[in-house]
């Protein structure tokens, strides 16, 4: 099954899982989605309607309790096919920005009130306070203003 047929939404999202995937914002499988979720550190899961109603269970309490929004896409396959993959069932996104688009692309698995849990977009601005720490006014700083500041 080509990656290219069917809801254009679902195709741009399934090349926003690839890219965020390229960028290392991606983890692969039940148990590594569990234990990004356990950090704190997922923003969003991927998961395929065709998953069994186990793997369903295992991730939806977790996921639940984390306020981490599910998004859904047609099947396994698709999953599996946009990241090079024989079998895959739900990947998670540890990143803000992918997480946001993903969120506008695809619906939410199981009602709206997985797409209302938080997820936003995050500006370039609040990326790069996320990937460096501190305001950029701190960072940009003379050494002598930051020990006054704090």
């Amino acid at each position: 099954m080509s990656r290219r047929r069917g809801d254009p939404g679902e195709v741009r999202a399934l090349e926003t899982v690839g890219l965020a995937r390229r960028a290392g914002r991606l983890v692969l499988g039940t148990r590594a989605v569990l234990e990004a979720s356990a950090t704190g550190k997922l923003r969003a899961v991927v998961l395929a309607r065709d998953a069994s109603p186990g793997a369903r269970d295992r991730l939806g309490a977790a996921l639940r309790s984390g306020g981490v929004p599910v998004l859904a896409v047609s099947s396994r396959e698709r999953l599996a096919a946009a990241l090079g993959r024989e079998d895959l069932v739900v990947a998670g996104v540890t990143d803000v920005g992918f997480a946001g688009r993903l969120a506008e692309l695809l619906p939410a698995d199981g009602g709206a009130e997985a797409r209302r849990s938080g997820v936003r977009r995050a500006s370039r601005k609040g990326r790069e306070r996320e990937r460096h720490g501190g305001s950029e006014s701190e960072r940009c700083a003379p050494v002598g203003e930051r020990a006054r500041q704090g």
